[in-house]
């Protein structure tokens, strides 16, 4: 019995952070760094055109991603775990590896893409 109870707990404690992750995650982040996959630092506004990138999280899994007045819609998971952060727009999927993750920072990895840091507006 102590040992049910015990897994519960544990079950209860993992889900529970999974949804504060989520719900956390709800909102705008605007991109503030930028790293290509060799890990060199990039200019955001020389990279996109402008320094207003940003990715739109709403519950429970829509995606707005905005790149100065061009935006593109879709939907956005976490893995259980919290590690990665999958987000589909029209006919692409990206899986970013979640390198950190606060309330008001959030610092993702894609193979395709680099390293890209984000703070929560």
């Amino acid at each position: 019995m102590r040992k049910l109870l015990t897994t519960l707990a544990l079950c209860a404690v993992a889900s529970t952070g999974w949804a504060q992750t989520a719900t956390e995650l709800v909102g705008t982040w605007q991109l503030v760094g930028l790293k290509d996959p060799k890990g060199k630092t990039l200019n955001i506004e020389e990279a996109f055109g402008t320094k207003q990138v940003f990715q739109v999280f709403a519950a429970p899994n829509g995606f707005e991603g905005v790149v100065g007045d061009q935006r593109a819609r879709g939907t956005w998971a976490l893995s259980p775990d919290n590690k990665t952060l999958t987000v589909k727009v029209e006919h692409m999927l990206v899986k970013f590896r979640i390198e950190s993750f606060t309330p008001q920072t959030r610092v993702i990895y894609a193979d395709e893409l680099g390293t890209l840091s984000y703070e929560k507006r």
